[in-house]
């Protein structure tokens, strides 16, 4: 059903991705001045996230379907992650690292894309839940 714990992880991993866009600077950071693909390659993972989380929360009948599009939001949140990791690193404001104050700004960032990775992982381990309640369900029958 749609008022599953699952769904509340997913609304609550698609705000936290979709939220790396306001506390941000990844429009005009150092990353994005730096590498012009910054910005639309993290703008599409982030968008392909939010958008797969909100289709996910309404595959609430075909479990096993909302499971695998739960697994590639994983798979695309970690692409996210790495893909924000590369940026700040050759923009050269990854916290602790670079010489530029606002490293714990871009830290957010990458903060809220590991969030939202944690909060699909907990939305896919609710599901297997449902799913192996369903087969011991159907066994006493």
């Amino acid at each position: 059903m749609i008022h599953r714990i699952q769904s509340a992880y997913l609304i609550l991993g698609a705000i936290s991705i979709g939220s790396i866009y306001l506390l941000s600077d990844i429009w005009t950071g150092p990353a994005a001045l730096k590498s012009s693909w910054f910005t639309a390659v993290t703008l599409g993972i982030s968008g392909i996230c939010v958008v797969g989380a909100f289709v996910a929360v309404f595959l609430y009948k075909d479990r096993k379907r909302q499971r695998s599009v739960v697994v590639l939001l994983q798979v695309f949140t970690i692409l996210g992650l790495l893909t924000l990791f590369a940026g700040e690193y050759f923009g050269g404001t990854l916290p602790f690292i670079g010489t530029d104050s606002n490293g714990m700004i871009e830290g957010i960032g990458l903060g809220l894309t590991a969030a939202g990775y944690l909060f699909f992982y907990m939305a896919r381990r609710a599901i297997d839940k449902d799913i192996e309640l369903i087969k011991s369900v159907d066994r006493l029958r």
